[in-house]
């Protein structure tokens, strides 16, 4: 089943002192990363919002999977510094939201996704507790 309800949202070219809402994105738009969902902002980074906050799963969905799959690097422009254009960065979301299925199963891929970022945030810890260990026992 095609989701028919499309979602609205905006993309824009971060600037210093935007209001960054709990209905927002932002992402890397230069470098081989671009397209990298951050946590804080940058000065190479767009801001992508939505206009209904009951889109936003739909859309944090959308722009991982455009992300880890590589349909980000499709769009890269420029030779020695590649880079994101927002109208293509706009397209290719919208594309992607066209073709997402029901509702109830973005909700059911968004909290597997949070799930394995809890794994991975805790496998991270224990590296670190494991080099702390590792760094003590070559000190003594």
């Amino acid at each position: 089943m095609k989701n028919k309800h499309a979602a609205s949202f905006s993309v824009k070219t971060y600037a210093s002192g935007t209001q960054i809402t709990q209905s927002s994105i932002l992402i890397l738009s230069k470098g081989n990363n671009a397209g990298k969902i951050l946590d804080k902002p940058c000065p190479n980074c767009l801001l992508i919002t939505t206009h209904n906050p009951d889109d936003f799963p739909r859309l944090h969905l959308s722009i991982k999977r455009l992300f880890l799959t590589g349909a980000f690097e499709r769009i890269l422009v420029g030779s020695v510094i590649p880079f994101l254009r927002v109208s293509e960065v706009r397209a290719l979301i919208q594309e992607d939201l066209q073709h997402q299925t029901c509702h109830s199963k973005v909700l059911k891929m968004n909290h597997r996704l949070i799930e394995v970022n809890k794994l991975r945030e805790n496998l991270k810890r224990q590296i670190e507790l494991l080099n702390q260990l590792e760094r003590s026992i070559l000190s003594r």
